[in-house]
C-alpha cells in the first residue's frame, strides 16, 4: 500500500523570511489534468421553452475537453463587476446541457472547464486586450477555489 504524505507550513504575511518578496500564486504543484477553457466562439444558446425560463446550451467539448464543466452566472447589469448570483455545477462533460429553471431578467452566463475533482476551473476566456477575464480570481462557485488561467486551447 502506497500513499502520499503532504507537509505544509502555514507563514503570516509579516514572516521576516518573505518581506521584500514578490509572491505569485500559480498552478498547483500536484499532477493533474488542468482544466482547458471551450474555444472561443463555441457556446450557443437557444430558447428551448416559448417563455425562457428552459435554454439549451452547446459548446464544444470535444476540441479542448475538460473533466466536467460548470455553468456560471450573474445579471446582466453587473457584467462589467463580474458579480456572480449562482451557478448550475457539473452539468456534465458532453458540451451540452438543457439549463431548467433559467432565473428571470437578463443574464450573463459561461461555462468553464473544472478539473476531476471539482476543485479548479479553467479560464474564464480572454478580453478584448488579450487579459484574462476576471483576472486569476475563480468563481467560489460549485467548490471551485482555484482558476487555472495557464491552459490554453485553440
Amino acid at each position: 500500500l502506497q500513499s502520499g504524505v503532504f507537509k505544509i507550513r502555514k507563514y503570516s504575511f509579516d514572516f521576516p523570511g518573505l518581506m521584500g518578496r514578490t509572491l505569485i500564486s500559480g498552478d498547483p504543484v500536484e499532477l493533474f489534468v488542468p482544466p482547458l477553457p471551450l474555444p472561443e466562439g463555441s457556446l450557443q444558446a437557444t430558447r428551448a421553452s416559448v417563455d425562457g425560463t428552459i435554454l439549451d446550451v452547446e459548446w464544444d467539448a470535444l476540441s479542448c475537453p475538460s473533466f466536467n464543466y460548470n455553468l456560471i452566472f450573474g445579471d446582466l447589469n453587473n457584467v462589467a463587476s463580474r458579480e456572480i448570483s449562482g451557478a448550475s455545477c457539473a452539468i456534465g462533460w458532453t458540451g451540452g446541457y438543457l439549463w431548467n429553471d433559467v432565473p428571470a431578467g437578463d443574464l450573463f452566463f459561461l461555462i468553464v472547464g473544472t478539473d476531476q475533482f471539482g476543485v479548479y476551473e479553467s479560464g474564464w476566456g480572454r478580453d478584448s486586450d488579450s487579459a484574462e477575464r476576471f483576472g486569476t480570481k475563480a468563481s467560489f462557485q460549485c467548490g471551485v477555489t482555484t482558476k487555472v488561467v495557464s491552459s490554453t486551447c485553440q
